[in-house]
């Protein structure tokens, strides 16, 4: 069993992929750690959300994870206050909600958040502008702030961050000739990962 506050499954759901061929992506996905921690992650390609939370309740093992369906995501993050997660058997909950979980593998976001931290490239970037609104909505929802500045140190990606959450945006092409990366490429990741 863990409890997830509602407004965090709601600021993980902006950055949550909808209807991707990357059928692993259209969710968000739980995953629990060694230091105490559960992170909740979801991402499109274009961006990533990250954050976490203390494992309150939570009683089984730190390498369970599971990517919940967006459309229970979506029905379940409605409202306030906290949810249960559960898993009893074959069977998971997500407060009134039994799904089937997304068989799948997440890519490893934390070798792309590392990679965006240990970037050294100063070649500045253009953003979506409805990608950043997004991630200040995500993170206002996480903690209840209303504005969250936006980094960019002549990296790449765009970082937006709290104590216990961030949001990384990749930049647009500003041109055929720009040759940085519309998204992070999932395969390549996934390729690292293995």
């Amino acid at each position: 069993m863990l409890i997830i506050q509602r407004s965090q499954l709601k600021a993980a759901s902006y950055s949550m992929a909808k209807g991707d061929t990357r059928y692993y992506l259209n969710g968000i996905l739980i995953q629990p750690n060694n230091t105490g921690q559960v992170a909740i992650v979801s991402t499109d390609g274009h961006r990533l959300f990250a954050g976490l939370i203390v494992k309150e309740g939570f009683d089984g093992p730190s390498d369970l994870s599971v990517i919940i369906p967006a459309d229970v995501v979506k029905k379940e993050c409605k409202g306030k206050g906290g949810i249960i997660l559960r898993q009893n058997a074959d069977q998971w909950q997500l407060g009134d909600t039994v799904f089937t979980p997304i068989d799948g593998t997440f890519p490893n976001w934390q070798r792309v958040t590392a990679e965006v931290y240990n970037n050294d490239d100063t070649s500045p970037g253009q953003f979506n502008c409805a990608y950043l609104a997004d991630a200040q909505k995500a993170l206002g929802d996480w903690c209840g702030i209303s504005y969250v500045a936006v980094q960019h140190h002549g990296q790449h990606t765009a970082l937006l961050a709290t104590e216990s959450a961030y949001v990384l945006v990749m930049p647009m092409k500003t041109s055929e000739s720009d040759t940085r990366p519309f998204a992070w490429n999932v395969q390549q990741v996934e390729s690292i990962a293995a």
